[in-house]
């Protein structure tokens, strides 16, 4: 291998755990999720979130296990991903308020962003999530004392 050769490949080398420290120790739950296939990665913050003991745990479910059944106005929560599945293959981008439980089953409202993006020749999501249960409640307090 030529010296540039090397120097380019510890560059890439160099990029790559860059972006692997990035993206565990971002404090907003990240995840890469494929349609079929489910989570492909997720970083310390979604294990944080969901409740789960390990990446591993939570690699291991499928991300139906952190819904409830229903959504806002009691639609089906399948219902609703269909419809959102739909809208971000059309736009390529949404941000929504979904409900999501953790493994206890404890539920709380989030605000979830949705990038459509191809990695490794596969279109898959890359997906963002809040927490904003507590800001929800303050907001009821201020408006519903």
């Amino acid at each position: 291998m030529s010296p540039a050769a090397k120097q380019a490949e510890k560059e890439i080398k160099k990029k790559r755990n860059r972006f692997n420290l990035l993206f565990e120790k971002l404090p907003i739950p990240f995840i890469i999720l494929h349609p079929e296939k489910g989570f492909l990665d997720v970083n310390a913050a979604t294990v944080k979130l969901f409740g789960c003991k390990s990446k591993e745990q939570l690699l291991s479910l499928t991300a139906d296990k952190f819904s409830p059944e229903y959504q806002f106005n009691n639609e089906l929560t399948v219902d609703r991903l269909k419809k959102n599945w739909d809208e971000v293959m059309k736009k390529k981008h949404m941000t929504f308020d979904w409900i999501h439980n953790d493994l206890s089953g404890r539920e709380f409202i989030c605000k979830v962003t949705l990038n459509l993006i191809e990695l490794d020749g596969e279109e898959v999501l890359q997906t963002s999530i809040r927490d904003v249960s507590k800001k929800r409640e303050a907001e009821e307090a201020l408006w519903h004392p």
